[in-house]
């Protein structure tokens, strides 16, 4: 089989997963972080070499696939992506950015596959062409979709962008241009299989009109030693964290309201990450504070200095800052349009509140505030939790969906 990882961290993962099984034939990969290119990268002038060298670090080629089924493809314009990510916080200019990198990266991995290829895996927004080559091939073509279905999600942003206008421009692609709409239909439509990341994320498929026995779902991994527990202080500061994109999509406006009616004194309310679009509707709100993005491999610090994380967003699929939050021992607030029906126990591990509830995360944050013993009960349940969503269980899902997609 053939893995493309596109700008997806978590397909080398995949990919890796194939190749214990013995199915990768090759993997596509816009970074693939050998260590020669790596010591290349670092010297590249300043700031570019940084940049460049942190995200060979978060790239490095997993262990199970040799550099010989690895290849790179669009590596210029994704570095160029990155630094554009830094520099801008509009979602326009970001966006039309992004697409051409998806292009470049779909036209090039089409151009690649041959005869005799037992199957691909590609990023929505970078498959089209490659799905399309592999229906000519006779290949079997799986999407990898990240994401509630995009129609689902347009129209929950439209809605929101009414409801609460003083966010809406903190939301990324408020509406999928048509241009968009038509790519990722033609990508679900020239796919086989669509791989999700939730129940929730499969349920929009099918309320999309898309047959169900289409869809499979493979929950995402944590590092489970990258991300642990650390004693906490009762009597510090009770901080409520959220980390990620901070954005509508997410929910933050529910967010504050939530924190600021559970009227908790001495608290303070962290946003972890990079804005999109202005910050003035929440930047400077009471006991508010942001600290800017970091890298995977420095997010702990943040976690552990923190007493329970909290995304309500409106549309998620695997959100991976709130598995890391439960490896770190955090008790988790989550709406119903992320994992939680996969993952959270309610009451026991963190809750599952509605969507745009701000009273329900109002109620679960003085729950926690108020009971240290809770807050201690719930972060050592939510670890236990995360230790089953290990990436070692994810490589062994994906491997069992390959050997059924290729009949082996």
């Amino acid at each position: 089989m053939v893995a493309n990882s596109g700008s997806l961290r978590w397909m080398g993962e995949m990919a890796a997963g194939l190749a214990e099984a013995g199915l990768l034939e090759r993997y596509f990969t816009t970074l693939d972080c050998a260590p020669e290119l790596e010591r290349r990268l670092a010297r590249l002038p300043e700031p570019l070499g940084s940049l460049a060298a942190g995200q060979a670090r978060l790239r490095r080629l997993p262990a199970a696939i040799d550099g010989g089924r690895a290849s790179r493809v669009a590596m210029p314009s994704y570095l160029a992506l990155t630094a554009l990510h830094r520099a801008v916080s509009s979602p326009g200019v970001v966006h039309s950015a992004s697409s051409v990198h998806q292009d470049l990266f779909d036209r090039g991995t089409a151009r690649r596959l041959s005869a005799g290829t037992g199957g691909v895996i590609a990023p929505s927004k970078s498959a089209r062409r490659t799905l399309a080559r592999a229906a000519r091939l006779g290949v079997p073509g799986v999407l990898d979709y990240p994401i509630a279905h995009h129609a689902i999600v347009d129209a929950l942003m439209a809605e929101e962008a009414r409801r609460v206008p003083e966010f809406a421009d903190t939301i990324q692609y408020l509406a999928a241009s048509a241009r968009t709409r038509d790519l990722l239909e033609a990508e679900i439509d020239g796919a086989d299989r669509v791989l999700l990341l939730s129940s929730f994320s499969r349920q929009t498929f099918v309320d999309a009109g898309v047959p169900a026995e289409k869809l499979e779902v493979i929950p995402l991994g944590v590092d489970l030693e990258m991300f642990s527990p650390a004693p906490r202080d009762p009597s510090s500061v009770f901080r409520v964290l959220f980390a990620g994109q901070i954005s509508q999509r997410k929910g933050i406006s529910y967010l504050l309201d939530g924190f600021r009616r559970a009227e908790l004194p001495d608290a303070e309310l962290v946003f972890l990450g990079r804005p999109v679009g202005p910050t003035t509707a929440w930047i400077s709100q009471p006991r508010v504070v942001h600290r800017p993005a970091v890298a995977i491999y420095d997010l702990r610090e943040h976690y552990v200095d923190c007493d329970v994380y909290v995304l309500p967003s409106l549309a998620e699929g695997f959100p991976q800052t709130a598995i890391i939050a439960m490896a770190c021992g955090l008790p988790v607030i989550v709406s119903e349009h992320t994992f939680g029906e996969d993952v959270v126990t309610d009451g026991v591990d963190g809750y599952v509140v509605p969507i745009r509830d701000a009273d329900a995360i109002a109620d679960r944050l003085r729950r926690l505030a108020d009971d240290p013993a809770l807050r201690l009960r719930m972060g050592e349940a939510a670890r236990g939790t995360a230790a089953r969503f290990t990436w070692e269980n994810y490589r062994s899902r994906i491997a069992g969906f390959g050997r059924q997609l290729i009949g082996r």
